[in-house]
């Protein structure tokens, strides 16, 4: 997304339901230290995290095991995720039996060739942000994308509404992870 410049990685856990619904994302954020400021503009009910890499992590698994319970729909739920071994944790597996969560697991890094929402509306929704990315470069010529703008690109203004707009239904409960890179 930069002319050259190394990156830094986020990540986004986006989860869509069968019917359709997309959960506020959970973002992480490649920092040392939390800034309130990283959290502006970002889709309502969205909370965002930070670790030293950007990427998910055990600890990050299981905020998003947590963050999950908050906004799913009552009654028993199927998550399907990739089995990185960032997702196999007592603790996390615990919170989700007791609000009645089944995780089935992917083999890892198989994700983007099994998991149903990959090939479908998660390939939509990474097009939509790449494609933000590029009008985002064409209108803000000389300037960065960093984790500051991020929000400019990823919001349900620009990326997930792009999703609707394409028309594209989800086919069953899935999360998905898009690693992008912002200076």
């Amino acid at each position: 997304m930069s002319t050259g410049e190394k990156g830094e990685t986020v990540s986004v856990i986006a989860c869509c339901s069968a019917t359709g619904v997309f959960l506020p994302p959970l973002i992480i954020f490649n920092r040392i230290r939390r800034k309130q400021e990283l959290a502006d503009g970002l889709p309502s009910g969205s909370e965002f995290y930070i670790t030293e890499s950007g990427y998910a992590q055990t600890v990050t698994f299981r905020a998003s095991v947590q963050f999950f319970c908050k906004h799913k729909p009552a009654g028993n739920t199927l998550l399907i995720m990739d089995g990185h071994r960032s997702h196999v944790d007592y603790k996390a597996l615990s919170i989700a039996v007791d609000n009645d969560i089944t995780i089935l697991l992917l083999p890892a890094h198989t994700s983007h060739e099994l998991q149903p929402l990959d090939k479908s509306v998660f390939k939509a929704l990474k097009s939509a942000f790449y494609s933000q990315c590029k009008t985002w470069h064409s209108v803000h010529l000389g300037r960065a994308l960093t984790k500051i703008t991020f929000h400019q690109v990823f919001s349900e203004r620009t990326t997930l509404r792009s999703l609707y707009a394409m028309g594209r239904p989800s086919v069953c409960l899935s999360v998905c992870l898009l690693s992008v890179c912002c200076l």
